[in-house]
């Protein structure tokens, strides 16, 4: 699998399927500007930490092992539509849509904004759904 993302850390927690990592790359301070952060880091404002599955991962794990943790290319681009791009063609056709079917201008753009607040509102709310689609894993032991 080709791992677009990728990142040096230390194991900090273990569960069944899953590691806590804390980051000790460089690399880290390149997600303050990714547009699609929220879907790595939910609701963890230092961006440090991440949760990976260790689903796949034969060797055995231990509390400050250093592994390298990825995120396949194909969920990079498939959290960019669903963060930016699913938002921005709804806005978009709302407010082109609704003004061509004889809605006001005013009306079609406060409508159109509703509709892209639903959305996110939507997302919001199935947010372990989403975020299951987008998995860290553990892709070896760093050296």
């Amino acid at each position: 699998m080709d791992y677009e993302i990728k990142h040096t850390g230390k194991i900090t927690g273990i569960t069944r399927h899953t590691a806590t990592v804390r980051l000790t790359d460089n690399n880290a301070s390149d997600c303050a500007g990714c547009a699609v952060r929220s879907l790595c880091h939910p609701g963890n404002k230092t961006g440090t930490e991440i949760t990976v599955s260790t689903d796949g991962f034969k060797q055995p794990l231990s509390l400050g092992m250093l592994v390298e943790i990825g995120i396949p290319a194909s969920g990079r681009y498939r959290a960019l539509i669903t963060a930016l791009g699913l938002p921005c063609l709804l806005l978009v056709a709302a407010a082109t849509g609704l003004p061509a079917a004889g809605i006001g201008q005013e009306t079609a753009a406060i409508c159109a904004i509703g509709i892209t607040a639903a959305y996110y509102t939507v997302l919001y709310l199935f947010r372990k759904h989403v975020q299951a689609r987008y998995r860290w894993r553990i892709i070896s032991e760093a050296s």
